[in-house]
């Protein structure tokens, strides 16, 4: 599957249809690579209309392998009654993910740069990353929620590369509710 091309499928009818259409055949074609929908998973889709389209349930966004997104269009054709249509596939080079987050403890701290620093998926890179490192020793025993605390640190950083790999990093930040990952960024092929 690390070879796979993956791309955005945009679909208009209703959304809940073409999230039962796809996966309905995704199942029953027995197909194993993964599809991602705008809506379910956090992904950045550009153009307000696209995302005013897309909350009123009139479109949808799906990131899929290009073999299977021929299986979906060829599926569309030979189903009359199913009202969806696809308006356009766009093939996708890569993704990216930012992220921030803020912690008052050495033990959050260690454990948050075990999650973003660690382990990453094939074919992904962290970059642009930063963090700051306060320490006040003249604020130890200040109670939890008071502006003032004896350790900070604060980062940020954005993850580069593949669809799946950025998928599970998204997933993976989101469990830790002092880090913030922002809607992944899906970058078109030239």
């Amino acid at each position: 599957m690390s070879g796979d091309r993956y791309v955005v499928v945009e679909m208009a009818g209703s959304g809940t249809q073409a999230v039962g259409f796809v996966e309905g055949l995704r199942i029953g074609s027995g197909h194993k690579g993964p599809v991602w929908f705008a809506g379910y998973e956090e992904l950045g889709i550009d153009g307000f209309l696209n995302k005013l389209q897309e909350a009123l349930n009139l479109e949808l966004h799906a990131v899929m392998t290009e073999e299977f997104a021929d299986q979906v269009a060829a599926a569309l054709e030979d189903a009359p009654l199913v009202t969806l249509r696809i308006c356009e596939v766009s093939r996708l080079e890569s993704a990216e993910l930012g992220f921030k987050y803020k912690c008052f403890t050495r033990e959050q701290a260690e454990e948050i740069r075990a999650i973003v620093k660690r382990d990453l998926p094939e074919g992904v890179e962290l970059q642009d990353y930063e963090e700051e490192e306060t320490v006040n020793p003249g604020a130890e025993g200040v109670e939890l929620y008071t502006p003032t605390h004896d350790y900070e640190l604060v980062g940020k950083g954005r993850y580069m590369g593949a669809i799946p790999g950025i998928v599970d990093l998204a997933h993976r930040l989101a469990e830790n509710e002092l880090i913030n990952p922002e809607k992944i960024q899906l970058n078109k092929a030239g």
